[in-house]
Order: C-alpha cells, then structure tokens, then sequence
C-alpha cells in the first residue's frame, strides 16, 4: 500500500510533464482546482468549509478502532515508536493519493466515476501486472479498516450488550460464535449498501466519524491531559457530545453554512466532561497514575 501510493503519482506527474506542467493544465482546465478555499474564495462560507474540513482528522485523537491499536502494543516504547511511524505513513498516503489525483485529472479528463482515477490510472501507465498490484493497494486501503471496524463492532454487540444485558451466563465458547454471526450480518448489511451504489456513503462515513470524533475525542484528550476527569464526567461527555452531533446535523447545520458537526459534537462533549469532572469525585489514585504515565514519557 505504502509502495504503491509513492509509485504511482511519481510516475503520474512525470506523465503530466512534470509539476509545473501539470500545474498548468489543471490551471487552463479549472483554476479553481488551484485555489485553497475552494469556489467559495475567502469568505464566511469558505472559512467554514477550510475548518470543517480540518475537523475531520478529530476523530482520530478518539477513534475506537485506531485506540486498540495502541492497547495491544507490548510496550510504552512500541507506543511511542508506533505513533511516529503512523504519523509519517499517513502523510505518505495523503500526499500520494492528492498527487494521483492531481496528475489523473489532467491525463484522464471527464471521468464519470472520478473514484476510478488510481485503477485507470495505473491501467494506463503500468503493465498489466502492476496494474493488478495496485488494484491490490485499494483492497489493502479497505481491508485494514473494515476488518478493525468490523471486529470492533461484533464486540460491542456481544460484549458491552449481549452479555452483560441479557446473557451473563454465557461460556467463551457461545460467545465467539455470537460475535462470528454478528461480524457477518453486519458485513452483508454494509455489503447490499455498497451494492446499491448510493451517493450517501460518503455522507455517512463522515456522519460516522463525527460521532466517534464527538463521543470519544473529548474523553480521551481529556483522560490523557487532565488528572481530574472522573467517570460520570467522561459518560456525559460521552453521551452529551454524540447528542449534540446528531441535533447539529437534523436542526442547525443547513443554517449555518453546513459547517461540520464534529466540531459542536467535540466542544459540548469536551465541555460537559469537564463540567460534570469538576463536581464529582474522581477515582482513588487517579492524580498518582496520571503523574507515572507522563513522568514515563517525560
């Protein structure tokens, strides 16, 4: 995945005849493709549109599925490592996907489908072996998100609502054939939404990620950074963030210049956290532990 988000848009400018010709065409085609604030220019609207876009990397301070990645690490120093090479590897991606894109809309104008520009792409500038490995890469992309997804979510069903709700007498053995079945149906549902070929997925996705951003962003920033935080502080923070997402979406977000609901989300959770902390206890020793993790790291 890494080789091929370097490969292709390397081979790709230099098709377009290097950075400055590219630069060139996508300017002739569309000069608004060149300007950062988009068709809205500097204004109320694009400033708004700049900061929701910027809001979007929110959810990852508090995404569940990027969070067990870091709690199955085998050390505090595989933590540390594994963040530096995770923030490297995303630039990487950002930056290979941005220029293949970049280069795919001055050598491949007019697709219907601009979602198909790294597989035409690749089909027209590579064999057809590399174009079948970096077909690869695009399965490797989806795969090593769906199946932590996945996973995530057949636990929480079966974990945090099966068993403790209505089965807490159930044997390891009956609960890892609830969470097989649950991981299919959830599979085949995401699958027949796929195949519908709905444009809302995208919406959803980010209406997805809001929540995450929302509900967990503020608890865990402020678990990490704050000695104080208490458990009915971080369920409110929780509940009051998801909340306050969903209302933004249904009754705000149209009237003010659709700006994204991940930041509503984050500030009420981040403020409710810190409300509800401030007048409840928090736990026995919390302020000696929180002091041993950060002198660690200090």
């Amino acid at each position: 995945m890494l080789g091929g988000l370097i490969v292709l848009p390397v081979v790709g400018v230099a098709a377009a005849g290097g950075w400055s010709a590219m630069v060139t065409a996508l300017r002739a085609a569309d000069p608004i493709l060149l300007e950062p604030m988009g068709t809205l220019g500097l204004s109320v609207g694009g400033i708004v549109s700049a900061v929701s876009f910027a809001g979007i990397g929110m959810a990852f301070l508090g995404a569940p599925q990027l969070l067990t990645r870091f709690m199955a690490a085998r050390s505090e120093n595989e933590i540390v490592s594994g963040s530096l090479i995770a923030v490297l590897c995303i630039i990487v991606f950002d930056l290979g996907a941005v220029l293949t894109g970049m280069a795919g809309r001055v050598l491949v104008p007019g697709l219907s489908d601009p979602e198909m520009v790294l597989p035409i792409l690749s089909a027209d500038l590579f064999p057809a072996l590399f174009t079948g490995l970096f077909l690869v890469v695009v399965l490797a992309a989806i795969m090593s998100t769906a199946d932590s997804v996945l996973l995530l979510a057949s636990s929480a069903v079966v974990r945090d609502v099966v068993q403790p709700v209505f089965r807490p007498d159930l044997d390891q053995r009956r609960l890892v054939l609830y969470g097989k079945l649950t991981t299919v149906v959830i599979g085949l549902v995401g699958l027949v939404l796929a195949l519908t070929e709905a444009r809302l997925i995208f919406w959803f996705v980010l209406f997805a990620w809001s929540g995450l951003a929302s509900a967990f962003t503020p608890v865990v920033v402020c678990s990490l950074f704050w000695s104080g935080t208490t458990r009915a502080g971080a369920i409110a923070g929780m509940v009051s963030g998801f909340l306050a997402a969903v209302t933004w979406v249904i009754v705000f977000k149209s009237s003010f210049y659709e700006l994204y609901e991940m930041w509503p989300g984050f500030l009420t959770g981040f403020g409710v956290t810190i409300i509800v902390s401030l007048v409840t206890a928090p736990p026995e020793g919390a302020a000696e532990e929180h002091q041993a993790i950060w002198s660690f790291h200090g």
